[in-house]
């Protein structure tokens, strides 16, 4: 038999007919009505109740920790001879872009770039330079 969305035609067939058989004959279909009956817990249970048996639910397997975790560290101070390289380097490292800020807007004064790309273009510079 053709099939049409994968449903026999046959099959089609047979459901309208027995659909006008029931309908010429006068049989109605009996509909069972199923009724649930929810129950609300009236019942006061004790609290140690209610834990000893959400206790004898959960796994019974006592996780055992046996390295312990450090969790401070000695992290050396640093001297002031290095807080004072740190600090003359960023100072050089600042010069040095601010002048090459200043040489970029000098030299190409007509040309409108964003900030971000002249910024872009000085550090590329102190880049190749170090």
């Amino acid at each position: 038999m053709d099939l049409v969305n994968g449903i026999s035609l046959y099959s089609m067939r047979c459901a309208e007919v027995r659909k006008r058989l029931k309908e010429t004959m006068g049989i109605t279909e009996e509909k069972k009505v199923t009724q649930t009956q929810t129950m609300n817990a009236t019942s006061d249970l004790k609290a140690k109740d209610v834990l000893d048996f959400m206790a004898n639910q959960s796994l019974t397997i006592k996780a055992e920790v046996q390295k312990t975790i450090k969790t401070t560290y000695n992290i050396p101070a640093a001297d002031t001879d290095t807080y004072s390289r740190i600090a003359n380097s960023m100072k050089n490292f600042e010069n040095t872009y601010d002048a090459g800020m200043a040489t970029l807007d000098a030299d190409f004064a007509n040309l409108n770039l964003p900030s971000d790309i002249k910024s872009k273009i000085v550090l590329k510079s102190i880049n190749t330079l170090a």
